[in-house]
């Protein structure tokens, strides 16, 4: 591989870790999926959409920056400042380069924001005024990628004018205005997505503690937020309005969608949680029953093989009589092998049904 500039290692280094971070997130999303049961939904078909759109995005970086002409660099002032020594070569391939990939960062950021909200319609289904709003903001989404596209598309007049004569204002519209009004309507897109679950979870019935614990998963997609408005300083220069500064923003673009294909998944990652708490469990009991066996316990408490026990630790039989019950947990309370718990504290997923029932 040839050697690089500090423009090029950045931006090399922000593609690579956008599609690391990108496909371990959807990786472990479909695994949970698999390992519940779950059938993949519009929301993971979606997300997978997005995915194949940052990888075709990313690998026509990489392939500029370590097989593309030049001297390994990402920054176009510095190739216009080589205009004689080879820039005149670098600089179209180099803009060729930029032009597909804004197509396919447009469907990317917009495939990742739909699958959020095909998400949130999932678990909000029962309020029909929030699935309103749901498409309604999802339209938004796909007006704003159809606007963007025809934007970028046709930015100059004739479209190859951009590489052909460097973007100039004589044939294309400046990039500068071009990109941040681009940007400004993707925050704005961004908030509205982050703020339809926080009114969900408000109206919950939790205590405040747990409402704050669950909208901040939510709340996390704030990072893309961040992310945008960083990437809006580097956008819009005053002293030059109608440049953009390439090297950075494209680091940023990186980054964006790295983080906001991690945000879209981690609501997801539900499943974690209980073979978390399946794990420290199993510890726990190992380690009661060592401590026991230590003590000289025979392994039989009140009757009762510790097994036995220890299955009753999560779930009962039904029909089994209360004061048994009770039996068994204060033995095994006093013994320190599992913990379990009477009928009427029983935690929650600890009892499972075969069937719905509809109360009216």
């Amino acid at each position: 591989m040839k050697e690089l500039g500090a423009s090029g290692t950045a931006n090399f280094g922000a593609a690579i870790f956008m599609i690391v971070i990108s496909v371990v997130s959807v990786a472990i999303r479909l695994a949970l999926r698999r390992w519940a049961r779950i059938p993949l939904s519009w929301s993971d078909w979606l997300i997978l959409f997005g995915l194949a759109m940052i990888i075709v995005d990313t690998g026509l970086i990489l392939e500029y920056i370590v097989a593309g002409p030049g001297p390994g660099t990402y920054d176009l002032n510095e190739i216009i400042a080589n205009y004689a020594n080879g820039g005149a070569e670098w600089a179209p391939v180099m803009l060729k380069e930029l032009y597909i990939g804004d197509l396919f960062f447009g469907f990317a950021i917009t495939s990742v924001k739909l699958s959020i909200l095909a998400f949130y319609r999932e678990i909000f289904s029962i309020s029909k005024t929030f699935q309103q709003w749901n498409w309604t903001v999802s339209s938004l989404c796909i007006v704003w990628l159809l606007v963007t596209t025809f934007c970028n598309a046709f930015q100059c007049n004739p479209p190859s004018a951009l590489w052909e004569y460097l973007g100039s204002t004589e044939y294309c519209i400046p990039s500068g205005p071009l990109w941040l009004g681009y940007e400004l309507t993707n925050f704005f897109l961004d908030v509205l997505v982050l703020g339809l679950p926080v009114v969900m979870v408000h109206r919950l019935r939790l205590r405040t503690a747990q409402k704050w614990s669950v909208a901040s998963i939510f709340l996390l997609g704030g990072l893309v937020c961040v992310a945008s408005i960083v990437r809006m300083v580097y956008i819009w220069n005053p002293h030059a309005p109608d440049t953009v500064q390439i090297n950075q923003v494209q680091v940023l673009s990186s980054i964006q969608l790295g983080i906001a294909v991690l945000c879209a998944c981690l609501p997801t990652y539900g499943p974690l949680l209980s073979l978390s708490r399946k794990a420290i469990k199993r510890i726990k009991r190992a380690v009661g029953f060592s401590v026991s066996e230590s003590s000289g316990h025979s392994g039989v408490i009140g009757g009762h093989n510790a097994k036995d026990l220890t299955d009753r630790s999560e779930y009962y039989r039904m029909g089994e009589v209360e004061s048994d019950i009770h039996a068994h947990a204060a033995s095994a309370s006093t013994n320190g092998f599992v913990e379990a718990h009477a009928m009427g504290d029983i935690p929650s997923r600890s009892i499972m049904v075969s069937r719905s029932v509809q109360v009216t």
